[in-house]
């Protein structure tokens, strides 16, 4: 119903929306071509996933009662796959969330797998300009309101010939963690994860083509850019922020999409988004000043060391391009 009439309206492209529905249809197979997947058939889980295994099975737990994904049941490596000769089970991480670096996210390592060199970006390419576009709408004495949505990738379905290289070794999620020395069971992502190359370009189109709808529908009547799952509504009032947020949340539901309660934020005139607050009345962007603190003292480290990584080179220019945007 909406997304027709999105298409007519011009919020969103007939392309992507093509795209879109075709994905939800039949699955996303996040243009893999299948030939060029050279990897091994099982790759051991990292350390990383193994010391945070508690979070790493909540989330994974999450995701098998949602039915985001299959407990194939029990499974040790040297067992056949239920796929044949091919597929992969893919190594499992734990890494930072980018703008909440004291919380875990699990990762599929999937360019360890060869699966992200299989695949074309080329149709889910684009460019996110999420701070400009706030810098834009913000105006003097506007006020932003943050919605955050839960879960975004697992939202998406993938095709049935993706999901033999999704494939997950861990452990009984149904027993005491402490009990287990090692994991014992398999299970396979029947809906995106965190890893895939494509997964964020997919979302992208997705949820324009939601927010498309949205616009339709008479529900979003204010700018709202996005940053992947972040979400930052603007206007002049702050009750009417506040009510298209709502009108918003309840719409969005209908299409499967649900805002994190927890991680919504009222409409203010100095908001934290995308780790910088944002002030309207004094048109001011800086970072938090943990962040500051932290930045600065690794500028000074670095400074007087005799050498440094690739690796502490890389995290360090990100902190200065972060700190130029203040």
């Amino acid at each position: 119903k909406w997304l027709p009439l999105a298409v007519d309206k011009g919020y969103i492209d007939r392309a992507s929306a093509d795209f879109v529905m075709n994905g939800l249809l039949h699955g996303f197979d996040l243009g893999l071509d299948e030939e060029k997947v050279s990897g091994r058939t099982y790759y051991k889980n990292y350390k990383s996933a193994l010391e945070n295994r508690a979070t790493v099975s909540d989330a994974l737990r999450k995701r098998v009662a949602a039915g985001k994904t299959l407990d194939l049941g029990p499974w040790r490596p040297g067992d056949p796959l239920p796929s044949g000769a091919r597929g992969c089970v893919v190594p499992q991480g734990a890494v930072a969330k980018k703008l909440e670096p004291d919380k875990i996210r699990p990762t599929s390592d999937h360019s360890k797998t060869t699966f992200n060199a299989a695949v074309d970006l080329r149709q889910v390419d684009h460019t996110l300009n999420t701070y400009t576009e706030i810098s834009e709408e913000l105006r003097k004495g506007f006020y932003m309101r943050v919605e955050d949505v839960d879960g975004a990738f697992p939202i998406l379905p993938l095709a049935p010939r993706v999901w033999k290289y999704m494939f997950v070794h861990w452990f009984d999620l149904e027993s005491p963690l402490e009990a287990q020395a090692y994991p014992t069971r398999l299970y396979m992502h029947v809906f995106a994860d965190f890893g895939a190359a494509p997964s964020p370009g997919v979302w992208d189109k997705f949820f324009r083509c939601a927010k498309a709808m949205a616009r339709a529908a008479g529900v979003l009547t204010l700018p709202m850019p996005h940053y992947v799952d972040d979400n930052s509504l603007i206007g002049a009032d702050r009750e009417e922020v506040d009510r298209v947020a709502k009108d918003l949340g309840e719409f969005l539901v209908t299409l499967g999409i649900q805002f994190k309660d927890l991680k919504s934020r009222p409409a203010a005139t100095r908001q934290l988004v995308l780790g910088f607050w944002w002030d309207s009345l004094k048109r001011t962007r800086e970072l938090e000043e943990s962040k500051l603190t932290l930045y600065i003292q690794h500028l000074r480290e670095a400074a007087r060391a005799r050498t440094l990584t690739l690796h502490d080179m890389q995290v360090l220019s990100g902190r200065m391009q972060r700190a130029a945007l203040t």
